[in-house]
């Protein structure tokens, strides 16, 4: 869906006119998706962010490297899969943008 230097320069052209109305039409498609570990939070089961960003941070702690992101994402999860956070835009604007 790579713009051509055509769609580049044009405002509006057939070619951007159509790649639009597929994104779109996509995007209706897949609205509900879900990724897997909200869908396992969603089911009150484990979720896999120890496999994922857990390992970033415990590696990184092994070598002496800081993983903040990684580390604020692990605590943001879990306190998702507790309930004492919603999973919102507004959490996942607290974690990545901490201090604006």
């Amino acid at each position: 869906m790579a713009l051509t230097p055509t769609d580049k320069a044009a405002t509006a052209s057939v070619s951007l006119t159509a790649k639009h109305a597929l994104l779109l039409a996509v995007g209706l498609r897949y609205r509900r998706m879900r990724s897997s570990m909200l869908a396992a939070i969603e089911r009150k089961r484990t979720p896999a962010i120890e496999f994922l960003n857990g390992e970033v941070v415990s590696r990184g702690a092994g070598h002496g490297i800081a993983t903040p992101i990684n580390a604020r994402i692990v605590d943001t999860v879990w306190s998702i899969a507790r309930g004492t956070l919603a999973s919102s835009r507004e959490t996942l604007d607290a974690v990545c943008l901490p201090d604006g």
